[in-house]
C-alpha cells in the first residue's frame, strides 16, 4: 500500500478519565477526535529501554547478555486553542474539577491536585490511526505539560504532552473513529489579556445584586449595569426566563448571561450562588460609586424588581502592570513531571515471561511540578517588573482569553508569583522592551492557581 501521508492520521482521546491507572476505555462514543495542529507518533512505542552486562566481569568486553528494562511511551499534542477541547487537557493537568451552572451556559473550575491525598493524576486512553495501516492504542496517558502560547496575531497555540504506562495495542481491533466536532471556537491572540499586580496592594471592588420572585410568565428580564469600566454603560441585558422559574434558577440564568456578554466579563468575575448575583473587579481600582446591579420585568412576569444593588466591597486602587499591545510573545507552562523510578514499584511484565518487553509502570506519580509564565514586551513607560523582581515582590497574575462571539471564556488566576527574569531585549540593534519570567508560587502549601472556563460543555467528568 502507498505510505501513509501524516494528515491520513487520526487520534483519539478518552472523553473520560480511566476508572483507574492501568484499565483501558473500550471504543464507542466514549472518544473524542483530537485537532492536532501537526503529526507526532507515540514516542518510545515498541522501544523499550536496554541493559547489558559489557562491564561486569564475565570475561568479554562484549555483552554476553542485554534485557529490557521500562517501556515508557508517550504523546505530544500540538493544537490551536480551542474552548471546548482544552477542558479535558485542563482536568488532566490540574486533577481538581467542580462544574456549575445550567444550559446552555456552564462554569468549569479547574484548581491543582492536593498530592498529599495522592500523587496519581488522571489517566486516558489513546487511539492513534494510521491510515489503513494500523491501530495503536496506548492506555494510562497522564499530563506531564500543558502550555498556551500566545503573540500579535493569529489563534492561540497550545501543546499537551501525556506519558503512559508502556503497555501498547499495536494493532487495536474494534475501535471506532467518530467524525470531527463541529463544536470548536478558536482563541485568538487579540482575545488574551494580562494583568500582573503587587499581591499586597489594594483591593479589588464587589458588587452584589439579590434576584426575588418567582417567574410567572415566560419572556425576559431585564438586567442593567452600570459602572465606569463597561463600554455602553448604563448597559441593559435581556435574560430569558421561563414561567415557573424560581429565583435562584432565575439568578442562575443572570449570572450565564453576564459571562457571556463581553463588555461584562472582560472587566469583572462574574459568581453567585442560589439568588446572588456578584461582580468582582478584575482590577483594583480606584472604588466607583456609580456601580450598580438593576433587575426589573422585560416581556416576563413575576421577577421582584430591584433598583439598586449592594455595594459590598469598596474598591481601592492597586499598584499593577497590565500588557496589552506591548505584549509582544508569551506562554503559561504548567509542568507535572513524573516522579523517580524509585516509584516505579510492583510493576508486571508487558508480555508475562518475555523479558524483552520491558516493564509497565504500574502506576503513575507526580514529582515537583512547575507552573511558570513567560513573556516577552515592548518597552513601556515606567514598566515596574524589574523593580518587583529587585524588592522581591508577591504579586498576583491573571491571564484572560474571551471570546467576544460565543461569550465562551477562559480565565487563570494565580494569587501569588514573583517576578525571577527581567532583562532587556535588544533586536537589531535596537532596544525593544524586556523579556521576563514569572514563576508561580504555593501559599502555605496551597496553591493559588485556578482556571475557570465558561462554555456549553456540560461536564469534563460525566
Amino acid at each position: 500500500m502507498p505510505p501513509v501521508h501524516k494528515s491520513q492520521v487520526i487520534t483519539m482521546m478518552g472523553r473520560l478519565a480511566q476508572t483507574a491507572y492501568g484499565t483501558v476505555t473500550p471504543s464507542g462514543g466514549s472518544f473524542r477526535r483530537v485537532l492536532q495542529s501537526d503529526q507526532t507518533v507515540f514516542d518510545g512505542i515498541g522501544e523499550p529501554a536496554f541493559e547489558n552486562d559489557a562491564a561486569y566481569d564475565q570475561g568479554s568486553d562484549l555483552a554476553n547478555d542485554i534485557w529490557a528494562i521500562t517501556n515508557d511511551s508517550g504523546i505530544t499534542i500540538p493544537f490551536d486553542f480551542n474552548f471546548q477541547d482544552v477542558g479535558q487537557y485542563l482536568f488532566d493537568i490540574f486533577g481538581g474539577y467542580s462544574v456549575s451552572g445550567a444550559s446552555p451556559f456552564f462554569n468549569h473550575v479547574f484548581t491543582p491536585q492536593n498530592v498529599n491525598t495522592s500523587r496519581q493524576f488522571p489517566s486516558r486512553t489513546y487511539v492513534k490511526q494510521y491510515g489503513g495501516l494500523k491501530n495503536v492504542l496506548i492506555r494510562d496517558g497522564v499530563a506531564t505539560l500543558f502550555t498556551i502560547t500566545g503573540s500579535k496575531t493569529g489563534r492561540l497555540k497550545a501543546s499537551f504532552q501525556v506519558k503512559g504506562s508502556g503497555f501498547y495495542d499495536d494493532n487495536a481491533a474494534a475501535y471506532t473513529f467518530p467524525s470531527l466536532e463541529t463544536d470548536r471556537n478558536f482563541g485568538y491572540s487579540s482575545q488574551a489579556k494580562i494583568g500582573v499586580e503587587r499581591a499586597s496592594i489594594g483591593t479589588a471592588q464587589v458588587e452584589t445584586a439579590t434576584i426575588a420572585g418567582t417567574c410567572t410568565l415566560t419572556g425576559t428580564i431585564i438586567i442593567t449595569i452600570t459602572s465606569t469600566q463597561v463600554t455602553g454603560s448604563p448597559l441593559a441585558i435581556a435574560v430569558n426566563v421561563t414561567s415557573g422559574d424560581t429565583a435562584s434558577v432565575m439568578a442562575g440564568k443572570v449570572r450565564n448571561a453576564l459571562m457571556q456578554t463581553a463588555a461584562i466579563d472582560e472587566q469583572f468575575v462574574v459568581s453567585g450562588t442560589t439568588t446572588a448575583v456578584i461582580l468582582t473587579s478584575r482590577l483594583k481600582l480606584a472604588n466607583d460609586g456609580t456601580m450598580n446591579i438593576a433587575s426589573t420585568n422585560g416581556t416576563a412576569t413575576g421577577l421582584t424588581p430591584a433598583p439598586t444593588s449592594t455595594h459590598t466591597t469598596a474598591g481601592v486602587v492597586g499598584d499593577s502592570q497590565a500588557y496589552s499591545c506591548e505584549l509582544e510573545s508569551w506562554t503559561l507552562n504548567l509542568s507535572n513531571p513524573t516522579a523517580d523510578d524509585g516509584y516505579r514499584v510492583c510493576s508486571s511484565y508487558l508480555i508475562p515471561g518475555n523479558v524483552k518487553s520491558g516493564l509497565v509502570r504500574s502506576e503513575y506519580l507526580c514529582g515537583a511540578r512547575d507552573y511558570s509564565f513567560d513573556f516577552e514586551a515592548r518597552a513601556a513607560a515606567g514598566d515596574k517588573l524589574r523593580g518587583w523582581m529587585q524588592q522581591g515582590y508577591d504579586m498576583e497574575l491573571q491571564l484572560t482569553i474571551v471570546d467576544n462571539v460565543s461569550g465562551n471564556s477562559l480565565e487563570f488566576n494565580q494569587n501569588k508569583a514573583r517576578v525571577i527574569a527581567a532583562k532587556d531585549m535588544i533586536v537589531g540593534g535596537v532596544w525593544v522592551g524586556l523579556s521576563g519570567k514569572i514563576q508561580l508560587l504555593a501559599t502555605s502549601g496551597v496553591i493559588g492557581l485556578t482556571a475557570n472556563l465558561n462554555n456549553a460543555i456540560a461536564s469534563y467528568a460525566t
